[in-house]
Formats: C-alpha cells, sequence, structure tokens
C-alpha cells in the first residue's frame, strides 16, 4: 500500500496565542507524510503572520485567506484545498499528540476504514479521555452499524469531526454549502451524513487530541440563529432515527430534541442580551413547531419542563411570567397529567 497523506484543515480566527503550538505539534509528527491548509477566516491579530512564517519554512504548509464567514465554511475551504487521501480538522488553540498520525496508519493500512474514530484528552499529557464510547477499542463496524447508528442518536459520543479521520473520497460526497447559517450543531450534522454513508468505520479508543479548553466566561453571546440550527440539526437526527432503526429510535431521537431546548433557553437565559430581547426570543421558541412537537404537549417531559422553568427564574426572575404561560399550556393540553 503507498505511504498514506494526511491533511490537516485548520480554521483559524484570532488564536495568536495558540497558533503556534498547533502547528508544531503536527510538525513534530512521527508520522512525516501530511500537509497542513489553514484556512483565515478573517482574523484580526497576529495568528496569521505566525502562519505566514511557518508556510515560508515549510512547503507543506498551505494558507489561505477569505472574509469571515465561521469555522465551518473554512472547514469547506481546506477541504476544497486538501490534497491528502485522508482529512483531520485540527482546531487552531487544540494539538494533536506526537504519535497521532502512526497510530492512525497503523489502522488504515490494516483494516482500510472509511473513517477513524479516536478520543481527545483535557490534559496536555493526554492521560484522561473526554470521550465514553459505548463500545470497545478496536470495534469495526461495516456490514452491521447499528450500536454506532445507536450511539449517534442517544449519546454525543461520536459527534465531534475533531475525533475524526476521514477518508478523502467519503467526506467529498458531503455538502458542506448548506451550513453557512449554522451556528450550533454542525459537527453533528455532518458525522450523521458520514457514518450513514460509510462502509467501515474502525474506533481507536485512545487520546489523540488535546482539547484545550479556554472558556471561561460565566455569560455568553447568544447567536439569534441558534435555535433555528437546532431545529434543523434535530428534524435531520429524527430522519436519520427513523431510518436506522424506526418508530423506536426515531422516540430516542426525538428525547433528545428536549436536552436541545433546554441547551437553547440556558443559552439565552445566561446570555448578555436584554430582558426585551430574552422575551423576544423566547416567545420565539415557545411558539415554534419544534418546541411544540417535542416538548410542550409531552407528559413525560414534565421534568425537563419544570427545569427547565426553575433554571430560567433562577437566572433572571423578570422572567418568571413566561414560564408559566408554558406550565399553564402543559397543563392545559396534557390529559394524562391532568388525570
Amino acid at each position: 500500500m503507498e505511504r498514506i497523506k494526511y491533511s490537516i484543515v485548520i480554521p483559524l480566527y484570532n488564536c495568536e496565542a495558540f497558533i503556534k503550538d498547533c502547528l508544531l505539534s503536527i510538525q513534530k509528527q512521527i508520522y512525516q507524510n501530511w500537509e497542513i491548509v489553514v484556512v483565515d477566516d478573517g482574523s484580526t491579530d497576529n495568528g496569521i503572520k505566525i502562519c505566514m512564517d511557518f508556510a515560508t519554512s515549510d512547503k507543506r504548509i498551505l494558507l489561505r485567506s477569505q472574509p469571515n464567514r465561521g469555522p465551518y465554511m473554512a472547514r469547506l475551504r481546506g477541504i476544497k484545498e486538501a490534497t491528502g487521501d485522508y482529512v483531520l480538522f485540527l482546531d487552531s488553540d487544540d494539538e494533536l499528540k506526537q504519535d497521532a498520525l502512526s497510530a492512525l496508519y497503523d489502522v488504515i493500512t490494516c483494516s482500510m476504514p472509511d473513517l477513524v474514530m479516536f478520543n481527545m484528552s483535557a490534559k496536555k499529557d493526554y492521560s484522561d479521555q473526554l470521550i465514553e464510547y459505548p463500545f470497545n477499542d478496536g470495534t469495526i463496524f461495516d456490514n452491521n452499524k447499528q450500536l454506532l447508528y445507536e450511539a449517534v442518536i442517544k449519546t454525543s459520543s461520536v459527534n465531534n469531526l475533531a475525533t475524526k479521520c476521514i477518508k478523502k473520497t467519503l467526506i467529498n460526497k458531503v455538502s458542506f454549502d448548506s451550513f453557512e447559517q449554522f451556528n450550533n450543531g454542525e459537527d453533528l450534522y455532518v458525522c450523521m451524513h458520514l457514518i450513514d454513508i460509510a462502509k467501515r468505520v474502525f474506533l481507536l479508543n485512545r487520546s489523540l487530541y488535546y482539547y484545550r479548553n479556554i472558556s471561561s466566561s460565566t455569560t455568553h453571546n447568544y447567536n439569534k440563529t441558534l435555535f433555528d440550527s437546532i431545529t434543523r440539526v434535530n428534524n435531520k437526527k429524527v430522519e436519520y432515527a427513523k431510518k436506522w432503526g424506526g418508530i423506536p429510535l426515531m422516540i430516542q431521537a426525538k428525547k433528545r430534541c428536549c436536552l436541545s431546548c433546554l441547551f437553547a433557553i440556558n443559552s439565552l437565559a445566561i446570555s448578555s442580551l436584554s430582558y426585551k430581547e430574552k422575551v423576544d426570543e423566547l416567545n420565539k421558541i415557545y411558539s415554534s413547531d419544534f418546541f411544540i412537537a417535542n416538548i410542550l404537549y409531552k407528559p413525560e417531559n414534565l421534568g425537563l419542563i419544570l427545569s427547565m422553568v426553575y433554571w430560567l427564574v433562577y437566572k433572571d426572575r423578570r422572567l418568571l411570567r413566561l414560564r408559566y404561560r408554558v406550565i399553564i399550556a402543559f397543563c392545559l393540553c396534557s390529559k394524562t397529567f391532568l388525570v
């Protein structure tokens, strides 16, 4: 078998503090047949100059620039530029373990998968595992991917693109062009498609990716298209669940929709939006077909509703009257609850 070439795609946006370590982690790989495609997504700091210096001294590093369109549009540009046999995605503030590419090479040459899943660590010595996979190291999914399908629907263990080594011919079949309006759930959306069409998937349950958690803020910006993104992703998940496992798996997917709603409302509650903006966004969520279909009239979701109310009242007591509307509507519309 010819020596495999990897393409590591790195979206870059204002990451001058960490991009050097990120690039060095690839340059120091034991396995050296690789290229890096850095896509600058409109950075305004010194990160792009650091990348230019690397690219000048190492011709395997390609630097491309575009106006700010978000990380997934940057990934799309990177995929189009990539010439390798397999593609990996690395965030500009993260790193790869020194033997990551050689470990993946051993798996690929022995098992020839379309897709390799691996683990990530929050420690620089790679001594922990952030992902709890529901199957064993070395598991191969080919003729029967049912357990993998169920993991996609019931858990979040396989929904991160950063922990995937993907055959270029496979990822070329995924259309990223519809993701420009996404701001949440893109990884899951892509992973569902990849897992659906992959002929063979291999789990290498080793931490090969260092994830640097640099978020420490207790309040966040809230993108007003967040709930639209969540709706699109979860509706697609329900479609795949029905395809993969019929009604029983589809029911499981709808339960996960409830958690997604809670995530959206929690993100809104801790955001820096004004009171009026929060009210407008909450009314938009509560009146949406997605919320009504998956939460509002479901007796089995009473615990979730109450948790949602408690959390939001705790965050902003002025929003209490909106929570009352949810509970009252829930009680009136749920005969099972009233009994």
